[in-house]
């Protein structure tokens, strides 16, 4: 910083810490009117026709994070008895991020994924049901499998 201008006190912490209050206003406002305008050159765009089935994809994630986080403090507490649902979890979760991607990026390879997908959200559920009535993290991953299923097959049909 300049020295004169601390010197000749127009410089001081009170000036910079106005000056940057008002910076952070004018950037908020000018965010927010940005944000309000509506996008002119998008209006035409249709919805993409697979959203339904990244949206049950992104779910069956969610939910199969949550059900790896469970097995997780299991292991930790020295119960591996959720061992192979874990391992099915992880691979639902990772076809199920692609399916997701390949679905909001409507790629022609959607439809042979999905029947991929079918198969692996199948074994996931099916294992994840036979710790249901003890575990609601498999529960819900059990079920969001199933809503998966149900849109692929939409797709792979």
């Amino acid at each position: 910083m300049n020295k004169k201008l601390v010197e000749d006190g127009l410089v001081n912490r009170r000036n910079v810490l106005a000056g940057a209050g008002a910076l952070i206003a004018a950037a908020t406002i000018s965010g927010k009117a940005a944000a309000a305008e509506p996008a002119m050159g998008h209006m035409d765009h249709s919805a993409n026709k697979y959203q339904a089935l990244a949206d049950a994809a992104l779910h069956c994630v969610s939910m199969g994070q949550a059900c790896i986080n469970h097995c997780l403090i299991t292991f930790k507490k020295g119960d591996a008895s959720l061992a192979d649902c874990a391992r099915l979890v992880e691979q639902t979760i990772a076809i199920s991020q692609t399916l997701a991607q390949f679905a909001a990026l409507e790629s022609p390879y959607i439809a042979a994924l999905a029947k991929l997908c079918i198969d692996v959200c199948s074994a996931c559920e099916a294992e994840c049901r036979k710790h249901a009535d003890l575990h609601v993290a498999c529960r819900n991953c059990a079920e969001s499998c199933l809503m998966c299923i149900k849109e692929c097959k939409k797709i792979a049909a």
